[in-house]
């Protein structure tokens, strides 16, 4: 069967991803290269905020997209991993009867996107991981940051530079910053931003908007100290 141009340029394209992910994994082959990169990919998608999930979505290939939104479940997202060890942990359960230093598999699919995807989008992707779940990309990617700029229409619009972080994301408190969950004296409070809803409020009429809190994630909970 003759495939048609768009459908034969999209087999090839993800061929050539599964060829790299196995040649940079050292995997044994390419069925286990498809295993690995769409256990990552879920792993990352639903650590993501649900604008964030998607506009990586935009920036795969399309048999890729497909294999990444498989399963997505869009209103339970993002998930509470704040750590590289949950992260991994959770990957090793997916993958499985697969037997692969998962810490490594995760390296290679970052490095993956990391070459093919926006460096832009990849630093708007980082910026939402644990701190010590960002240490598994490149230094490359890690070194994007986004700086608003004025647009031509007198619209802020941003664009990536390699060094250096505004102002404003410094002082921004995210998840990232709290306390791990059971950390001794912490516990559990609800988000002074949303006030528990998970969803930013208009600042003119006070009702929740769709766009989750950047406070908590979405969760309308946060983790801090006690006492």
């Amino acid at each position: 069967m003759t495939l048609s141009p768009p459908v034969a340029h999209a087999v090839q394209t993800v061929q050539e991803w599964l060829k790299e992910l196995k040649a940079k994994g050292e995997l044994a082959d390419e069925e286990a290269a498809y295993r690995v990169l769409g256990a990552v990919l879920h792993r990352l998608r639903d650590r993501l905020t649900v604008n964030e999930a998607a506009n990586l979505g935009a920036q795969l290939p399309l048999v890729v997209r497909g294999l990444y939104y498989e399963g997505w479940r869009p209103s339970s997202v993002p998930s509470k991993v704040r750590s590289k060890d949950k992260f991994l942990d959770e990957l090793s359960a997916a993958i499985l009867p697969i037997t692969y230093p998962v810490e490594w598999a995760v390296t290679a699919v970052f490095s993956l996107l990391a070459r093919h995807c926006d460096p832009g989008e990849i630093a708007d992707v980082i910026d939402q991981l644990p701190g010590d779940l960002k240490g598994l990309w490149p230094d490359t990617a890690r070194s994007v940051r986004p700086q608003p700029v004025q647009a031509a229409s007198g619209a802020p619009k941003r664009v990536k530079k390699s060094s250096g972080t505004s102002k404003a994301s410094a002082s921004r408190h995210t998840p990232h910053d709290d306390p791990e969950p059971g950390t001794p004296g912490t516990g559990e409070d609800v988000c002074p931003e949303c006030h528990g809803k998970g969803k930013v409020a208009d600042k003119m009429t006070g009702k929740a908007t769709g766009e989750l809190c950047g406070r908590c994630d979405g969760t309308g909970i946060i983790v801090e100290g006690i006492g």
